[in-house]
């Protein structure tokens, strides 16, 4: 490492801070990544923050500039812009089945960090790049994070994809019930898949569930909200895959609620078609309608407290061979599992 730079003010807090920094990086390496140059200039005054950075190395230019300013609750409110040019993947991950020659640019705005009170925007471009020597012309994703006292909005957007969710949820706590719930559901029914192995019972027996597993608080919570997403252009999404062709068209839509004692999910796919090409290989879905529902006791680790059922159809399923029109639904209540199947 070989740096210089200087650092003068006074004050450290958001609210007084009067201060400069600018700091160089030159002729520098961090664990064998060159870094040829890297300028950093900062300034805070009148609770306003001002920052540049601009750096190059390993063929790559990257840049970033940004402006925070703090209100009178030092909550910030803050425009950032950058670009990142000429990235080649296959040096950074050391495989030459990566090279790459990637221009990225993004845009973020808003107001708080706060993963539960920011509203806030951010876009990311992808300009004339090249991956795996196939072209990119252009691609984007934008994001965006709408709140106030009662309601909240996801909103993302992409040449690939369109994923919203609305209701009146913390966003913290929202990831980890349904982590939680998703891990507690999958355990609740490998267990009682277990317990219909013949293998099982006949080497132990079936024993009854006396254990009481403690209940983490994040149960307690009060959470509600829907989401619904549409699919697009998949072509970039092949790219990356190493697909010779994905195509998807459909949609889907669900909710997700935690309210007293209760836990449920459910959600809905509707898929036109997909057609997925790689090497001499094909699989073609049309017609896809799928359906599941899952409601649990948040008391009980029991499968006798979870209720639920799926349903799959399909007009044709082609992987080498035709399947048509197929069904398929299942539904489990108090310990009874009831399912039929059928195709052509």
């Amino acid at each position: 490492m070989n740096s210089k730079g200087s650092f003068s003010g006074v004050g450290f807090s958001p609210m007084d801070a009067n201060s400069d920094l600018k700091l160089t990086l030159y002729n520098s390496s961090i664990n064998d990544y060159s870094i040829d140059k890297l300028d950093l200039n900062a300034r805070a005054k009148d609770r306003n923050f001002d920052f540049n950075l601009a750096g190059n190395g390993m063929n790559s230019i990257a840049s970033l500039k940004g402006n925070m300013t703090f209100d009178d609750d030092t909550i910030p409110a803050y425009h950032i812009t950058g670009s990142l040019k000429n990235l080649d993947l296959s040096k950074f991950i050391k495989d030459n089945n990566y090279q790459s020659k990637l221009n990225f640019r993004f845009n973020a705005e808003g107001k708080n960090f706060n993963p539960d009170e920011i509203n806030g925007s951010f876009t990311l471009n992808i300009d004339s790049s090249s991956f795996r020597e196939k072209q990119i012309d252009n691609a984007y994703i934008k994001g965006e994070l709408i709140k106030d006292s009662t309601h909240r909005e996801i909103l993302l957007s992409s040449d690939f994809l369109d994923f919203n969710i609305m209701g009146n949820f913390s966003l913290s706590k929202a990831a980890q019930l349904v982590a939680y719930e998703a891990k507690t559901i999958s355990g609740i029914i490998k267990k009682k898949i277990e317990e219909l192995n013949p293998l099982t019972m006949i080497k132990s027996g079936i024993k009854a569930d006396t254990t009481s597993a403690i209940l983490p608080s994040i149960i307690n919570n009060d959470l509600q909200f829907d989401y619904d997403f549409k699919f697009k252009d998949f072509e970039l999404i092949a790219m990356l895959l190493g697909n010779d062709r994905l195509d998807i068209s459909g949609s889907g839509k669900g909710s997700v609620s935690n309210l007293g004692n209760n836990f449920s999910i459910s959600a809905e796919l509707k898929v036109d078609y997909m057609v997925m090409m790689q090497n001499a290989n094909t699989i073609y879905l049309s017609d896809i309608n799928s359906k599941f529902n899952f409601t649990r006791d948040n008391r009980s680790n029991s499968f006798d407290k979870l209720f639920g059922s799926a349903s799959l159809s399909g007009k044709r399923l082609y992987s080498g061979s035709n399947i048509k029109n197929f069904n398929a639904d299942i539904e489990f209540n108090q310990s009874k599992i009831f399912f039929n199947a059928n195709a052509n």
